[in-house]
């Protein structure tokens, strides 16, 4: 669950051209920083557009995103999936040279890898800008104050799937001792390897885990009759609503480092 503006490719090509000259005529600037300013004009872009489409669903519409509020159940449909493949993309990339960890995912509930594969690429981005290139856009002390705040955000997501992972269960381990307990199993689950840069990255990868256990626990326990789908359709909401939040200051992110980078890189 998360974002792009309603810019059209040619115009964020422009932008990047326009980006990468700037950045390369300065020549203190080495080909990291060049290589981090591209990462970051693609992220802000492709984020924008997903903010505007979670606007356009709940009825908030900011600035950025009044014109692209104004779209069809089928125009958010299409969008959705364009940023579901784009992000299927950021998710099999590699950033050569970087300290990482890689990472296997397997995540059961649709909903889950929808949210992961729309908003965790760019939880990555911007930790991993931040933490490596935000001084050089905003300043050591301003890109600190993002990143704790960053890590904060992240944290309450995961010890919130956490507590309620935990909670859950405990009821389905009474429930699997019934004899008659069904196994629920899961088609089309997204089973992959991704390269996490950044502790905090990390950390955001954990709580779309423990969400995803959350889901696949409650979804065998409407089937063994110990919940009704309002239960799973409930906790789904809250995990989206959360997902949401975290995006949402991922992208406000994004774009005030992009807007300052591009100031910087012209001086």
């Amino acid at each position: 669950m998360l974002f792009r503006s309603a810019t059209s490719d040619t115009q964020i090509a422009d932008t990047n051209s326009v980006v990468v000259e700037l950045v390369a005529s300065e020549v203190k600037i080495d080909q990291a920083v060049i290589d981090a300013g591209k990462e970051l004009n693609d992220a802000a872009a492709a984020a924008t557009e997903m903010l505007a489409d979670e606007a356009a669903k709940v009825k908030v519409v900011p600035a950025t995103a009044r014109n692209s509020a104004r779209v069809t159940a089928s125009q958010r449909m299409r969008v959705a999936r364009r940023q579901r493949e784009y992000g299927r993309k950021l998710l099999e990339r590699t950033t050569p040279g970087v300290s990482s960890v890689n990472r296997s995912v397997r995540l059961n509930n649709q909903t889950v890898r929808m949210m992961f594969e729309r908003t965790w690429p760019y939880i990555d981005s911007c930790a991993y800008l931040l933490m490596r290139h935000g001084g050089f856009a905003v300043g050591d002390r301003e890109a600190t104050a993002l990143l704790t705040a960053l890590q904060t955000k992240v944290t309450a997501f995961r010890d919130e799937q956490e507590k309620n992972l935990q909670a859950v269960r405990a009821v389905g381990e009474a429930a699997a001792d019934k004899e008659d307990s069904y196994a629920v199993e899961f088609t089309q689950a997204l089973d992959i390897k991704v390269q996490v840069r950044s502790p905090i990255a990390n950390l955001a990868l954990e709580g779309f885990l423990k969400g995803d256990g959350v889901l696949t626990e409650l979804e065998t326990l409407m089937w063994n009759g110990e919940r009704k789908l309002s239960d799973v359709e409930m906790e789904t909401t809250q995990i989206r609503n959360q997902v949401r939040e975290l995006g949402v200051f991922v992208v406000r992110t994004l774009n005030n480092l992009n807007s300052r980078y591009r100031a910087r890189a012209e001086i």
